[in-house]
């Protein structure tokens, strides 16, 4: 049980010229949730004109959300701090109703860096971002550091969209070290339109690649045979699935 409770401040506006926010402490019953949200808009041109609600035309969407605080879970002492941002590059020229194209795409901009820490102090430090580059094409790139019983880690994985069905993934640990690198195709493409307006992610079809230790490639990862998941096969004559 427990009382749910708000400390702070909320302005709502709905200006292109003006931020909206809410800064202060939000507690529940399980956890405090302390920091703040920050959200900016932009007019957008398909909307010009047109009413939102009977007798009220507003041509303003949002273009980027920020989030910055912690959440602390009050029964143990796990805590998660960090920074979300959010953001639609074209959000000023596209039109939300229309079909996702070459020529009408959102560009979505998506950044996290954070820690986590349990109650033996154990921290997980990470980031991620996400960039849409260009129509069906994208950017990720993620890394973390994990700190256990003194000890850190670190890995890092990259991945880009070579073309409309291909992706290109590059995953690298010190724990090794180790590297792996992979190309995946899919069919009919990465991202396809079924037909309905809806947009789906393809079926995985082909898969090469390698699996790299201090520098010294010991497999080769593909698809296997028969069930068509991915796997590695190593030179000493053993092989597993992931």
């Amino acid at each position: 049980g427990g009382a749910y409770a708000f400390d702070g401040t909320v302005r709502f506006l709905f200006d292109q010229n003006k931020e909206d926010s809410f800064v202060g402490t939000f507690t529940t019953p399980e956890a405090v949730i302390d920091g703040e949200v920050r959200l900016t808009y932009v007019a957008n041109e398909s909307l010009a004109g047109k009413p939102l609600f009977e007798g009220y035309a507003c041509d303003l969407v949002p273009n980027k959300l920020t989030v910055n605080g912690s959440l602390a879970d009050r029964a143990s002492d796990l805590l998660l701090a960090g920074t979300f941002k959010l953001e639609l590059k074209n959000a000023a020229t596209f039109n939300f109703s229309d079909q996702y194209t070459a020529s009408n795409w959102p560009g979505v901009e998506l950044n996290f860096s954070g820690t986590l820490c349990n109650e033996v102090n154990n921290q997980l430090a990470g980031t991620l971002r996400f960039e849409e580059t260009a129509f069906k094409k994208f950017r990720v790139n993620v890394g973390y550091d994990l700190t256990s019983d003194g000890v850190q880690r670190k890995i890092s994985l990259n991945a880009t969209s070579a073309n409309e069905s291909e992706i290109k993934i590059g995953i690298i640990s010190d724990w090794g070290p180790a590297q792996l690198n992979m190309n995946l195709g899919f069919t009919p493409g990465f991202l396809y339109d079924n037909g309905f307006g809806d947009l789906k992610v393809g079926t995985l079809s082909t898969l090469s690649g390698n699996v790299l230790v201090k520098g010294v490639e010991v497999g080769e990862i593909c698809l296997h045979e028969t069930f068509k998941v991915p796997m590695v096969k190593y030179h000493d004559g053993t092989s597993e699935t992931f």
